[in-house]
């Protein structure tokens, strides 16, 4: 049996399982922090209202902003953790 969410599409809830596994690796890595920025705050916030309002280009662009700032957070930590050589 699929897991429901409230949009009522199958597609977010089959992401549900993926996104709720990304989080409890970071939790587990200890990549996540204990306050998190209030720009991803917001950012989630924003991709939420723009949902709520049915704007899909506001809610693609809020959640592309999600995800670039994700991405920058993680190639600052591979840069830190890069062993010489590429190894």
């Amino acid at each position: 049996m699929s897991p429901r969410c409230a949009s009522g599409n199958e597609m977010f809830a089959k992401l549900q399982l993926i996104v709720a596994e990304i989080l409890a690796g970071r939790h587990h890595y200890r990549l996540m922090p204990h306050h998190p920025p209030e720009q991803a705050l917001q950012l989630h916030t924003d991709v939420t209202h723009a949902i709520q309002r049915r704007d899909g280009d506001g809610a693609r662009q809020a959640m592309v902003e999600v995800m670039e700032q994700g991405f920058a957070e993680m190639k600052s930590m591979w840069g830190r953790t890069a062993e010489p050589g590429g190894g």
